[in-house]
């Protein structure tokens, strides 16, 4: 039993650690391919895409030390 929870947290703490980064790149390249288009393109929607992504990132910013700590952990329990 106790295994299996740490196998779902293992591959939670994955799962969670590669959205978080793949919504930074996202949110760093909505933000700096903005320059490249002509005024005016920013319309509301996404606007407020950019803004909840940005909240999401900062407010979940706290479990990413936690996910790779985990994460090494449970990679290097089968050298000790």
């Amino acid at each position: 039993m106790v295994k299996a929870w740490r196998v779902f947290s293992f591959i939670s703490a994955i799962v969670t650690t590669a959205l978080w980064f793949a919504f930074l790149g996202k949110w760093i390249i909505d933000i700096y391919d903005a320059s490249d288009q002509e005024e005016g393109a920013w319309d509301f929607v996404s606007v407020f895409e950019s803004m909840f992504i940005a909240y999401n990132l900062m407010l979940n910013i706290t479990i990413i030390p936690i996910n790779i700590s985990l994460i090494l952990k449970e990679l290097s329990m089968p050298f000790i």
